[in-house]
């Protein structure tokens, strides 16, 4: 069955709702969520404060959907980098690094590192990390043990350690004086981490 083509209208809502995601996360990335107002965002992004309300119903739901966004992107890139290495021990330490060397882009460092958990409920912030990294993180997990790579317990349980300390590496990274030296040893505990939890 053919898919009925978009209209107009519908094609317009959808570059409103992409134009105010963009600015938001360029305004979000650069001065953080207390500092920016919706007639700001609505303005730079060429478009009326109710098309924000509209699309997001407030500030904090545009907020929401900037951080999903981002998540979303973020899994992405890992998932892309891990599956190069066909599903193997390596590609898992690759994906992790994909996701600390996001630490050192600004945009990501102030929406998802430092705002997220502040703007967000606990039960909002929760949801999208496991929707993205802590869902994916869990897959992973679950396959090395089902296969014998990983020593045996709950996937669960370490999808979160793992999720955790990759978090906090990664904020650790983007507050560094010096990021690189910084991401090179959040690289090294995490490799430290992976390999004591590898089976014998």
């Amino acid at each position: 069955m053919l898919e009925t083509p978009p209209t107009r209208r519908e094609e317009n809502a959808c570059a409103t709702r992409d134009a105010l995601l963009e600015t938001a996360r360029e305004l979000f990335g650069k001065q953080g969520f207390a500092a920016v107002g919706i007639e700001q965002i609505a303005a730079r992004a060429g478009v009326t404060t109710g098309a924000l309300y509209h699309h997001f119903g407030s500030k904090r739901g545009l907020f929401r959907a900037v951080f999903d966004a981002l998540e979303a992107e973020s899994m992405e890139r890992a998932t892309a980098i891990g599956s190069g290495y066909g599903g193997s021990w390596q590609g898992l330490e690759a994906a992790i690094g994909a996701t600390l060397d996001a630490g050192l882009a600004a945009d990501f460092q102030r929406i998802a590192l430092r705002d997220a958990r502040t703007v967000l409920s606990a039960t909002e912030w929760r949801a999208i990390m496991d929707r993205y990294s802590l869902g994916r993180l869990r897959e992973a997990v679950a396959a090395f043990m089902a296969s014998g790579v990983m020593d045996p317990g709950s996937p669960e349980m370490v999808a979160r350690v793992l999720s955790s300390l990759t978090g906090e590496l990664a904020a650790s990274v983007a507050e560094a004086d010096d990021g690189p030296a910084a991401r090179r040893e959040a690289g090294r505990l995490i490799r430290s981490l992976l390999a004591a939890l590898r089976a014998e």
